[in-house]
């Protein structure tokens, strides 16, 4: 299994460029474990970076990965989708149809997330990527 060295992302055989950040994939192979750090930590840490988009899971990744910039990451935004998703569901006894959309969009967002993690990609989210609420509630954790 190859890695690309400039994000981490999975390579398949024959891949001249990286098909997530468009990186030149170097001539020799990586064989599985010469890749960089940030590589090694997100393929050792997708579980719990997956996990940072399941509602109230949220916690487990916070309290127990705190130390993996790739964790951290998703992490910031599954806690931000956690909040909007509170949003939701206090509108949506509220304001039916509102709370729904947007009930709806936190499940779109939840799911590239998810994607993303499973990938092995730091890729921010759509209106909510630029948000860092974990490193800035959860920063003494």
């Amino acid at each position: 299994m190859d890695f690309c060295k400039r994000c981490g992302a999975l390579l398949h055989d024959n891949d001249r460029f990286c098909a997530s950040c468009g990186a030149k994939v170097s001539g020799a192979p990586s064989g599985g474990g010469d890749y960089s750090g940030a590589a090694k930590d997100a393929q050792n840490n997708k579980i719990m970076a997956i996990l940072c988009y399941f509602g109230p899971l949220i916690f487990i990744p916070i309290f127990t990965a705190k130390n993996s910039p790739f964790v951290r990451f998703h992490a910031n935004q599954g806690f931000t989708l956690f909040l909007a998703w509170l949003v939701s569901a206090v509108l949506d006894g509220i304001f039916w149809t509102f709370g729904s959309l947007l009930g709806i969009f936190v499940l779109i967002l939840s799911i590239i997330g998810i994607i993303n993690a499973a990938q092995g990609r730091e890729q921010e989210l759509p209106f909510i990527g630029g948000l860092r609420l974990v490193d800035q509630w959860f920063r003494n954790v």
